[in-house]
């Protein structure tokens, strides 16, 4: 399947052997689509202007159906990346990256990360396939780099760890 934002009012999900397309819409109360991720067995997350996120199954028998809506902020979405190992996903605006467990779709408020005042708004968020690095970019030419996750570290010596 390939899919596309149109118009910035709705996804449309074209399907290439069977030439079958599904137009996907949401309320109009979340404002214009910003951004979308795939993730899981069919379901889409997608963000908007008005600080929502909407979860959708793209699944046969419930396509375009709702499975959860957060607001997470009272304005725009600057970015958004999910990672499944993790479970979690992160959205950024106004220098806040809020963090959201995927299993119960709750944000974890602990892992909220806020960036300098003077960073710019927030362009781009990637995270590492293993969750340990959180990555962000900003309109001000600022790269940051967040460790999420402690790696392990142990070492042993014969009977000792």
């Amino acid at each position: 399947e390939v899919s596309a934002i149109i118009n910035k009012k709705f996804l449309i999900l074209l399907n290439i052997e069977t030439t079958h397309n599904v137009e996907i819409t949401f309320s109009s109360q979340y404002g214009k689509i910003i951004d979308y991720q795939w993730f899981g067995d069919g379901y889409v997350a997608a963000s908007f202007t008005n600080g929502v996120v909407s979860i959708i199954s793209t699944h046969k028998d419930e396509i375009g159906n709702e499975v959860q809506s957060l607001v997470l902020f009272n304005s725009t979405i600057e970015a958004m990346v999910i990672n499944e190992s993790l479970g979690k996903m992160a959205v950024a605006a106004h220098g806040v990256i809020k963090i959201v467990n995927m299993n119960d779709w709750t944000e974890i408020k602990n892992e909220e990360l806020t960036l300098p005042s003077s960073s710019g708004r927030i362009t781009s968020l990637v995270w590492t396939e293993d969750g340990q690095i959180l990555t962000c970019t900003t309109s001000n030419g600022g790269l940051y780099g967040f460790l999420m996750v402690i790696p392990g570290l142990c070492a042993g010596y014969i009977n000792h760890i």
